[in-house]
């Protein structure tokens, strides 16, 4: 339940405004569909999955184990990481949440692998 009331929590912060540059708002530009979903239901789905994927690489590395990837000195992979993978792969495109989940695995591994 945290995590649901977290996720949407996070996800109407980031609908919000995004970052403000001269009086401007700007909102994060979506360039694909997520199955059938809104932009906020998109949105919601990308903050739920930067906070799962920056909480498993946080528990993978407190419990020493290998990690496939690894956080940032912020400590957490941000939804605007994610929508950065997902635009510029499936820009035009609809997608499913299968193949959204697999291609940022695969893009989380390259743009944050671990350094020895």
């Amino acid at each position: 339940m945290r995590l649901i009331l977290a996720s949407v929590l996070l996800a109407g912060a980031v609908t919000t405004a995004v970052a403000a540059t001269k009086g401007e708002v700007r909102y994060p530009e979506v360039k694909f569909s997520l199955e059938n979903s809104s932009y906020t239901e998109t949105l919601t789905w990308i903050s739920g999955f930067s906070y799962a994927i920056s909480y498993t690489s946080k528990v993978a590395q407190e419990l020493g184990k290998p990690a496939i990837y690894c956080t940032p000195s912020n400590g957490y992979i941000g939804s605007k990481d994610l929508l950065e993978i997902l635009n510029s792969q499936f820009a035009g495109k609809k997608i499913t949440s299968e193949i959204a989940s697999a291609a940022l695995l695969i893009g989380v591994q390259r743009q944050f692998p671990c350094r020895k």
